[in-house]
């Protein structure tokens, strides 16, 4: 179920957030490739970039805050 079967966004926030989703999905896996490879990742600078622990703003007025507690 996606968050915004249960959040109205609207259709820019909306993209917005699956964007942000893939590219997140993206970069997970080439660390998970990376690590099983072998390869030392010393300064993960692109995952903390993109990270979903700070709020992402998603429009003018909306954020995207991600609890993961």
């Amino acid at each position: 179920m996606l968050l915004h079967d249960h959040v109205a966004l609207t259709a820019a926030e909306r993209a917005t957030l699956e964007a942000l989703v893939e590219r997140h999905t993206l970069l997970e896996r080439a660390a998970r490739w990376a690590l099983g490879a072998g390869l030392l990742i010393e300064e993960p600078r692109a995952m903390d970039e993109f990270s979903l622990d700070v709020p992402v703003r998603l429009s003018e007025d909306r954020w995207l805050v991600y609890d993961s507690t």
